[in-house]
C-alpha cells in the first residue's frame, strides 16, 4: 500500500502539466467481499480502493482521475460453503 501510495503521489506531481490524466490501481473483488483464510489479502485490496477513492477526491482539483480496476471472476463461487467455513 505503501509503495502504491508513494507512486501516485510522485505521478501526479509529474502529469498535473498535463490537461488530464489518469491513474489506475488495479484492485480485487476481494475488496468488497472477504474470502475466507485470507484476511491480508482482503484487507490489502480494501485499503487500496479506499485509498484510490481518496485520492480521486483529493486530487480532482488537478484534473486526475483516479480508477480501482477490479477484474470480473469467471467460474462460480460458493458463498454458502465460503460463508460456513
Amino acid at each position: 500500500l505503501y509503495l502504491a501510495y508513494e507512486t501516485s503521489i510522485c505521478l501526479s506531481d509529474l502529469i498535473h502539466k498535463s490537461q488530464k490524466a489518469s491513474i489506475i490501481n488495479i484492485t480485487s473483488i476481494g475488496a468488497h467481499m472477504g474470502f475466507p483464510k485470507n484476511p491480508a489479502y482482503v484487507s490489502s485490496k480494501s485499503a487500496l480502493s479506499g485509498m484510490t477513492k481518496a485520492l480521486a477526491i483529493d486530487l480532482a482539483p488537478k484534473n486526475i482521475i483516479f480508477k480501482g480496476l477490479t477484474s470480473k471472476i469467471n467460474y462460480p463461487i460458493r458463498l454458502s460453503h465460503s460463508i460456513r467455513s
